[in-house]
């Protein structure tokens, strides 16, 4: 497994509000070309699907799979990027940092 870690040093809530607004991901994170969600619309929640472009990378259908508002999400690829047998997982978590307040 690999484990990438940023401290930004803000207030979670802060970090969840940019995190949890997926559909804007391509809009956001350079590393992300493109995203469309795919459940429909409204609030996001486990069972969302999105296809999300990144490039270098196959395309990918990702289900969110834990969603924990406030906190983090977790979300596995379905299919694209890592075939038909194989998923990769993402969990973006926001927390505080040690002696934060």
């Amino acid at each position: 497994m690999i484990l990438v870690e940023r401290e930004i040093r803000t207030a979670p809530a802060e970090v969840w509000a940019v995190m949890s607004e997926l559909d804007r991901w391509a809009e956001l994170l350079p590393t992300v070309g493109g995203v469309e969600r795919l459940s429909g619309p409204g609030p996001i929640d486990v069972g969302a699907r999105f296809r999300v472009a990144q490039p270098g990378l196959a395309t990918a259908v990702y289900e969110v799979t834990e969603w924990r508002p406030g906190q983090g999400f977790t979300w596995a690829a379905t299919s694209g990027a890592c075939g038909p047998k194989r998923s990769t997982k993402r969990a973006p978590t926001a927390r505080a940092a040690p002696g934060s307040p």
